[in-house]
């Protein structure tokens, strides 16, 4: 997507936020808009290392349990963690990919 293609259907505060998917790291798409190959712009990458974590500290005996735990652990992720990455992005939109330490 070219950003004159998506900016009026975005809203003033909004950002056109990518996945690593392999599309989005072409060198057109690098070059055009945000560096989607940074997982730092990507919060969902921190998410899903917690839940991971979470995932890691119990033995599910069966998909529905498994699911059941997951869900758990996804319900106490807090507020905080969240706004931990949530307030960094200004400094790595800022660094256009780069390095940047939370």
């Amino acid at each position: 997507l070219r950003r004159e293609h998506f900016d009026h259907y975005i809203g003033p505060g909004f950002i056109f936020q990518e996945d690593n998917d392999p599309k989005h790291s072409s060198n057109y798409c690098r070059n055009c808009l945000l560096a989607p190959q940074s997982p730092d712009l990507n919060t969902i990458e921190q998410i899903w290392a917690e839940l991971e974590n979470k995932r890691d500290r119990f033995i599910a005996h069966s998909k529905e349990s498994l699911w059941l735990e997951l869900q758990k652990a996804r319900d106490n992720i807090s507020v905080e963690f969240l706004r931990k990455y949530i307030d960094t992005m200004p400094e790595e939109y800022a660094a256009k990919g780069g390095y940047t330490k939370y």
